[in-house]
């Protein structure tokens, strides 16, 4: 799990172009083909990724998508690594809920309405 950095050593060993925002925010990972839809929790996020905890993470198969409930944003990610319960998304693609969704962000949208009402 990520920590606050505590010194000028561990803010030049961070190797992120962009630092995260520590957040505890839910969302819903879409993982794998068929999709398997996974409650999640964010632990840090950024504009380009995030750290996320997952109950069981040994589901976790591509593709992968992250449905911030909060604002109903889906992030297309990758996988950039994981251990135990946690694991770091790097975000490929992102809609916000106020555009259209393509087809790989239809099913997170719709579960994010549903969720909604």
């Amino acid at each position: 799990m990520a920590r606050p950095f505590t010194s000028l050593e561990d803010r030049k060993n961070e190797r992120r172009a962009q630092a995260r925002r520590r957040t505890l925010l839910a969302a819903r990972l879409a993982s794998g083909d068929p999709v398997v839809i996974l409650p999640c929790g964010v632990r840090n996020l950024s504009d380009h990724g995030a750290e996320i905890e997952l109950e069981s993470p040994a589901l976790l198969q591509p593709p992968f998508s992250l449905l911030m409930l909060r604002d109903g944003m889906v992030h297309e990610a990758r996988l950039a690594w994981a251990s135990g319960r946690s694991a770091g998304l790097e975000f490929t693609a992102s809609h916000p809920s106020n555009l259209p969704a393509p087809p790989s962000a239809k099913v997170l949208r719709s579960l994010w309405t549903t969720l909604r009402a």
